[in-house]
């Protein structure tokens, strides 16, 4: 009788120190995590009005958006040259606008040298990005490598060697490349005071060899909906094989050449574009326009859309 009231012993004490066990990992596990150096900030302080936000983005290229209060000018060096081309301005006020929200920041460690630092980026590809107003630098911040969940990426600023981990979803905005930031559209968009069919006057075409005609009003209605597929610094000599000239009630003018080419992507047309912008345009925004000096690269179909629209 003694031996089962001996066991019976046994095995509830066993429980309750199971019991007890569980209990305090409860309570231990908040505990540890209440340890993380966690605090609440922004990238980038709301006082500073998004209208004189400009922001340089450095990695594989270096970029620069500039803000013109109506629209926002990129400005890419390749290391040797600079070009400049319109931005989607919906994609850079949604980044400044992230930035600007308060974020929670985990601290991980105080790095004593640059090659512990070397641990949190990506073969030393690291993205800084650099907010400026009133041309003065605001905020400026090194973003490295990603986590092993891929849901955090570290980031550190000159001033220190402190490495942070933040959400990770800001990352779609760190490319330092024209072709993530240029407004795609055929007429670009914020630059043209989005300029729609209702107001384009004096379209007229002509085919290489052939006379210069006006443009159905079809094709008037059409053209600016267009989209080019990708942006280009430079493309080989070719001969020109059409001119588009039109303008808006407000005499700013646009004035296109397409060219035949053919890409590693096969064969597609390149177009530049002039702009001679009107009076409505500050100094600031016409010294602008006039360095733009990019290409644009359109599919054949998109060729083909607008030659049948025109004839």
């Amino acid at each position: 009788m003694k031996n089962i009231e001996n066991r019976l012993l046994l095995v509830l004490s066993g429980t309750l120190l199971a019991l007890l066990l569980i209990f305090g990992i409860s309570f231990i596990s908040p505990y540890n995590n209440s340890k993380r150096n966690i605090f609440t900030t922004a990238l980038v302080n709301k006082k500073y009005n998004i209208n004189k936000i400009n922001i340089n983005i450095k990695s594989t290229g270096d970029l620069t958006l500039y803000n013109y209060v109506d629209f926002w000018g990129g400005e890419y060096f390749d290391g040797n040259n600079y070009f400049y081309f319109p931005v989607d301005n919906v994609k850079v006020n949604e980044f400044i606008n992230k930035s600007q929200e308060i974020i929670s920041l985990e601290k991980i460690l105080d790095a004593k040298s640059n090659e512990q630092l070397s641990k949190y980026s990506v073969d030393n590809n690291i993205a800084k990005v650099s907010f400026y107003s009133d041309e003065n630098c605001v905020s400026s911040v090194n973003f490295g490598a990603l986590n092993q969940t891929m849901d955090k990426v570290f980031l550190w600023t000159d001033k220190n060697m402190t490495v942070y981990a933040m959400d990770s979803s800001i990352i779609y905005y760190l490319d330092s490349g024209m072709k993530f930031w240029t407004d795609q559209n055929i007429i670009p968009q914020a630059i043209s005071k989005n300029l729609d069919y209702s107001s384009i006057q004096n379209f007229t075409y002509e085919f290489t060899g052939k006379e210069r005609s006006n443009a159905k009003p079809e094709a008037v209605e059409k053209f600016p909906s267009l989209r080019f597929s990708e942006i280009l610094t430079s493309f080989e000599n070719a001969e020109k094989c059409l001119e588009i000239k039109l303008s808006d009630g407000n005499g700013t003018s646009y004035k296109y050449n397409f060219y035949p080419a053919i890409t590693e992507n096969g064969d597609c047309y390149i177009f530049d574009l002039e702009i001679s912008p009107s009076m409505l345009y500050s100094e600031q925004q016409k010294e602008f326009i006039k360095k733009m000096n990019y290409c644009g690269s359109l599919s054949q179909w998109t060729y083909n859309t607008i030659t049948k629209l025109l004839q």
